[in-house]
């Protein structure tokens, strides 16, 4: 049963671009939305783990194994056992609730298939199981799938893959795209080390795995821009998409960088086998016939490629290696091919052959990873490619060499170099570069970076593990406010003491990224001389910064770096912070609790770095955050407002026509219509709701004032 859970994926928070997320939880059904998996092998014993305490009675031939589910922790690790009795017959468990116990949790699905392969019977099994998985703030049900495909020589390895996930829509640069989040750890923990994000770009309801799926360990280039990931909850149900200072030529130097630097690890740990003799074997193709290699390929220069149908970055290189199999196909060079499809799918290898007018012959045992030829090659990953003088039968270039742009000029030096006729306008020269040298990359920081840094060689900042601290154990003071203005103002006067009191909050730090350093910076205003407010979510110290290499800190003007030096008061469901700093000169605004729907409101913000953005509405609406599982209280009271704002206004004060207070900015919030019926060639796909309307979330100042007056008496 799918269970969906709405969510709202905000994400003011950032000081940066910030795009709101709308995404569902699927426990089951996930795979059919995102149309690709990374399964993981299972990895049995035969002697019971200490994890299990309890298991089924009856057993006959059992094999254990401890799945990693959930967060991290006591009860992470799950019990599984398979109990293969015969051939035909089998049956799996697995610890559900993680209490060790395998006889109060549900028998897992697991059941076979049997195919003729010939004279022979193939028995393919596939199951599946659901259970909780407890989270921060919900406990939801996951579904993993298990599989274990058929070989020639047996049962093949137990794999298993997530069929949960989250889909749905996110707001991004004023439109409405089809998204989904994917873990593929498979352990239902969602970290940007194992999560991709799907996001339909070209709106063609379909996201193209190729071309719109994107790790959240890297940065995103999004329609020239870039873009990254902050905060994602361990759920998937929070993140922030935040734009980078980063640039696109940056990004793409870096990958490049990476790349290289991957492709020459790999290269130093290939070269060993090099003039090494290549293993030799005897088979047959998938036509019947009989090859040894390399003993048949003398006289020729021989590529053993190891590939899948069902591998995307063998599919990537297969029009390259058959361009270059045609072009050098009458100097001497054939190719041999490898198949690690399993034993259902080789019946389909030739139709699929002859559509990508793959001509050299090939051969597939259908025992994928587990396949005679694949062990005997050591091959862990594809594609995977060889280069053999058959001559000599000695490896004379490594997969490192034989990958993208380098296939090419490999073969053709090689070929040269044995002698073969190869045209010299066909041989790039000797020692040419792979790719151009990237240039240089400015890592030099801002003024306001290296103002920081300054400042904090000097001693005068604050660190961030004593600020981490403070968040958490305030240090309550008494605070002195002023008394609330009763006079109207015009409009040019309201925006001058906003702008008086107005200041940049956030952090500047060193990124574990790109090494760079960044400055992250919302709103916030003065309430007293030396007293600054902002919203909790503001000073949430960054996920990517390098421990040790950051600072928060509160900005007047252009570069006027000040300290905090207290936390007075901060509560994450109040959505506010209010520190002390190191000046006591700062304009103060007055609080106010006067607050009706229908009031004029002004906000004075700097969205998207854009300092200094005045602008006008009212207030449209008072309301509770309070829910079943948040009682109603003074600290979850919220207003929309209709002024303009955008991320990086976050914390920055709302006025009123006196020139008071009355809220801080917190959020943009999209209001959903009902969802609509999805189009007939995808009625698997979720329902689509189309956003109506955009809501400016803030903070009154009630709440402000609730939190210092609660507090015990100085």
């Amino acid at each position: 049963m799918k269970s969906f859970i709405p969510l709202l994926c905000l994400l003011s928070f950032a000081p940066a671009l910030a795009e709101e997320a709308r995404l569902e939880w699927m426990s089951e059904g996930f795979f059919s939305k995102a149309r690709y998996y990374s399964p993981k092998a299972v990895t049995f014993v035969r002697e019971k783990p200490a994890q299990i305490v309890k298991v089924p009675e009856g057993l006959v031939n059992p094999e254990y194994a401890l799945f990693e589910i959930g967060l991290k922790g006591p009860n992470s690790l799950r019990g599984f056992i398979l109990d293969q009795r015969s051939p035909k017959e089998a049956h799996a468990w697995l610890d559900a609730n993680g209490d060790g116990d395998l006889t109060n949790d549900p028998e897992v699905k697991w059941q076979p298939n049997i195919r003729k392969s010939g004279d022979k019977e193939l028995i393919y099994w596939q199951g599946e199981a659901n259970f909780p998985v407890k989270y921060p703030d919900a406990t939801l049900d996951i579904s993993l799938a298990f599989y274990r495909n058929a070989t020639a020589k047996g049962p093949g390895p137990v794999m298993c893959r997530r069929d949960y996930g989250r889909a749905g829509k996110i707001s991004f640069e004023g439109r409405e795209l089809s998204a989904f989040l994917s873990d593929d750890s498979n352990t239902g923990d969602f970290t940007p080390e194992h999560c991709k994000l799907g996001l339909d770009l070209n709106a063609d309801d379909r996201i193209d795995l190729r071309t719109e799926l994107f790790p959240l360990s890297k940065p995103l280039v999004l329609q020239e821009a870039v873009y990254e990931v902050q905060n994602l909850a361990s759920d998937g149900s929070r993140f922030a998409l935040v734009k980078s200072d980063k640039t696109v030529a940056e990004v793409q130097q870096g990958a490049s960088r990476l790349a290289a630097a991957r492709m020459a690890e790999m290269r130093q740990e290939q070269e060993a086998f090099i003039g090494k003799p290549a293993p030799s074997f005897e088979t047959k193709t998938l036509d019947g016939k009989t090859v040894r290699f390399p003993q048949d390929y003398k006289g020729k220069l021989v590529l053993l490629d190891f590939w899948a149908t069902w591998c995307g970055p063998c599919m990537h290189e297969l029009p390259e290696l058959t361009r270059v199999h045609e072009d050098f196909a009458p100097y001497d060079f054939a190719v041999l091919g490898v198949s690690l499809d399993h034993d259902e799918d080789v019946a389909e290898l030739p139709e699929f052959l002859k559509s990508k007018k793959i001509t050299w012959p090939q051969i597939c045992d259908g025992g994928g990873w587990q396949g005679d030829i694949v062990k005997q090659y050591g091959v862990h990953s594809i594609p995977s490619c060889w280069l053999v003088d058959g001559d000599t039968g000695h490896i004379i270039a490594v997969p490192a060499d034989l990958r993208g742009d380098a296939l090419r000029g490999t073969v053709a030096r090689a070929l040269v170099k044995l002698g073969k006729k190869v045209p010299k306008d066909m041989v790039p020269a000797a020692g040419a570069p792979l790719a151009a040298k990237s240039p240089q990359e400015d890592m030099t920081p801002s003024p306001l970076a290296l103002r920081v840094q300054a400042l904090a060689t000097e001693g005068g900042l604050t660190s961030a593990e004593d600020f981490r601290a403070q968040l958490v154990h305030p240090t309550a003071e008494r605070i002195e406010l002023a008394p609330p203005e009763v006079g109207l103002l015009r409009g040019r006067e309201i925006a001058r003491r906003a702008s008086a009191a107005h200041v940049r909050v956030g952090w500047v730090f060193q990124c574990t990224r790109c090494n760079r350093w960044h400055t992250n910076l919302a709103g916030g205003y003065a309430i007293g001389p030396d007293i600054v407010v902002t919203a909790r979510h503001v000073v949430a110290p960054p996920v990517s910064m390098k421990s040790g290499s950051g600072h928060p800190v509160v900005v007047r003007g252009e570069t006027d770096v000040l300290n905090i030096d207290a936390v007075i008061f901060a509560d994450e469901s109040a959505d506010t912070a209010i520190m002390r700093v190191s000046v006591k000169d700062l304009k103060p605004l007055a609080l106010s609790r006067d607050v009706q729907v229908g009031d004029t409101a002004y906000c004075f913000s700097d969205p998207r770095d854009v300092l200094g953005h005045f602008s006008s509405g009212m207030v449209n609406r008072l309301h509770s955050l309070a829910t079943a599982d948040k009682p109603a209280g003074p600290l979850l009271q919220r207003m929309d407002v209709s002024a303009d704002w955008a991320p990086g206004s976050s914390g920055s004060a709302i006025l009123d026509e006196y020139g008071n207070v009355i809220g801080h900015v917190a959020r943009i919030r999209p209001l959903y219509g009902s969802p609509q019926a999805a189009k007939p060639a995808a009625r698997s796909a979720a329902p689509v709701p189309p956003t109506l309307m955009t809501l400016n979330e803030a903070v009154p100042s009630s709440v402000v004032l609730s939190l210092i007056e609660k507090k015990p008496e100085q």
